[in-house]
């Protein structure tokens, strides 16, 4: 038998809604502007500061531009590794 090395990859939603939290604190932005510029409700933007939900890639992209920083930069990825 051999050894399958099998790399599982996804999306951080506490550790990314963190850094989204981190990041408007740091531009001085309120979660009612960001919900206002994105055009979501502000329930939408504490969900994701919250790890519940994660925006989707339209959103990302305009909070991207909002912050000031490449979504690299916003999104933590959680590196799950099995081996077989």
């Amino acid at each position: 038998m051999s050894t399958v090395k099998k790399v599982f990859l996804g999306i951080d939603s506490v550790a990314t809604g963190k850094r989204i939290h981190d990041l408007m604190k740091c531009k001085g932005l309120s979660m009612k502007a960001v919900s206002e510029e994105v055009l979501v409700s502000q329930q939408s933007v504490w969900k994701w500061c919250r790890g519940q939900t994660v925006p989707s890639l339209d959103n990302m992209v305009i909070l991207s531009r909002i912050l000031g920083v490449p979504m690299d930069d916003i999104i933590v990825v959680n590196e799950n590794i099995e081996i077989r």
